[in-house]
């Protein structure tokens, strides 16, 4: 039973992605196990049929070697060659935290003989941003001249919430400050996720005058973090709060089109740029500079799939690439534009070879062929030479007369524009 049901809902599914009219998006994502094998999770994002943007679990490998250059190649094949989808990749995400480099060169070098690419393959590779946001905040707090402040906040954390006569104490002491009451409670962070320490942090940083009283008030407390330290954990706080507000944006519910992820990590590159080069504090300055060259790189790989998306929101169209490109670029902005401007061609091109319109169900529309007055119209449709026929004339005039009243205004506002 169990068999047959898989087989049945593979099937709705096969029949699903068949009548896909448009690309498909893949993003793979490569677990790791205590047997050191890998297991690669391969998901497909599409446009179906009736418009609705869907994504299906599509397959699921063993990867007996994921610390292999080649180690994503068969479990793409295997997609590929099972849902018939050779030639309707248009991109791919990478989670790279167990991938490396070559493994992804290599990669794209395999889905160039199996995939037909678009714009060159210029928008088939990328990387998991959410990912690379946890690599740039892990790389934060693996700072050398940070090790030993973080380990003794944290020692001073785990003190006072695990011995209970000091946890007493601090809240006895914390109850001199009324403002304390509205901030985070301390917390003991999961050193594998970046956001509890930098919560844990924060925290810390909110009740350090409590620890300060501490020290002088608990004689078994003997924790001592100097002023200079503190001032260090808050040079990170302050660079982490940019990374971990820009990762709140992608837990909403509603999911994050290209185009306001787009936005969104032009604001985080503006505040990157902007606390590297106008904060009084050495240490935000230094850190912030180091995580806006790591930005940048991200960056130059994945700001073409965005910028794209961007033109094709009527309500932006290259208006916006112009003006965030001259703010982030300068004197280099216009090769950037350009490249968006050749790339949104291109991308037509490909797209014009297909007839979507027939594909997602639409028909074209017949309208009446009725003739439109323009005071430059350069001749007439029917009689070829500039004149108004006289069927058209006397139609033109019948509707002036019937609504002269509401049409005049008008006119005379076009009359005094032209």
């Amino acid at each position: 039973d169990c068999v047959n049901m898989f087989l049945s809902q593979k099937k709705e599914l096969s029949d699903l992605i068949a009548e896909i009219p448009g690309a498909v998006n893949l993003t793979v994502d490569l677990w790791s196990s205590s047997q050191t094998v890998g297991y690669a999770f391969v998901t497909g994002h599409f446009v179906d049929k009736d418009w609705n943007l869907t994504h299906r679990l599509l397959n699921v490998a063993v990867v007996a070697s994921p610390d292999s250059d080649f180690a994503l190649n068969q479990p793409i094949a295997a997609c590929l060659s099972e849902w018939k989808l050779e030639g309707k990749v248009s991109s791919l995400t990478v989670s790279q935290s167990l991938v490396n480099k070559t493994c992804i060169d290599n990669l794209r070098g395999f889905l160039s003989v199996r995939n037909q690419h678009v714009l060159n393959g210029q928008l088939l590779m990328g990387k998991c941003y959410a990912r690379f946001l946890s690599s740039m905040a892990q790389d934060a707090l693996a700072a050398e001249h940070l090790q030993a402040p973080i380990k003794k906040v944290r020692d001073s954390i785990k003190y006072v919430k695990t011995n209970d006569a000091c946890g007493d104490r601090f809240d006895e002491l914390k109850r001199q400050f009324p403002a304390l009451s509205s901030y985070k409670d301390l917390l003991i962070d999961n050193q594998t996720r970046w956001d509890t320490s930098y919560n844990m942090l924060l925290a810390a940083c909110e009740h350090r005058q409590v620890f300060s009283l501490l020290e002088a008030c608990h004689p078994d407390y003997k924790i001592s973090v100097s002023a200079e330290e503190w001032r260090k954990i808050e040079s990170l706080c302050s660079c982490l709060k940019l990374l971990f507000q820009a990762g709140n944006v992608l837990t909403r519910p509603n999911h994050l089109s290209a185009n306001n992820l787009y936005h969104e990590m032009t604001n985080l590159q503006l505040e990157l740029s902007h606390a590297a080069g106008m904060c009084e504090d050495p240490d935000v300055r230094n850190l912030a500079n180091s995580l806006r060259e790591k930005f940048d790189l991200y960056w130059r790989g994945c700001v073409l799939v965005l910028a794209v998306a961007v033109v094709m929101d009527p309500r932006s169209k290259m208006k916006l690439i112009e003006e965030t490109f001259t703010n982030s670029y300068g004197e280099d902005a216009e090769k950037w534009i350009k490249t968006v401007s050749d790339a949104v061609h291109d991308l037509y091109l490909n797209y014009s070879e297909h007839n979507l319109l027939d594909a997602y169900g639409f028909c074209e529309i017949e309208v009446a062929q009725e003739p439109h007055f323009h005071q430059d119209m350069p001749q007439d449709a029917n009689t070829g030479n500039g004149q108004l026929g006289e069927e058209t004339v006397l139609h033109v005039d019948q509707i002036t007369e019937s609504n002269q009243d509401e049409r005049q205004p008008k006119v005379e506002k076009q009359n005094v524009q032209g």
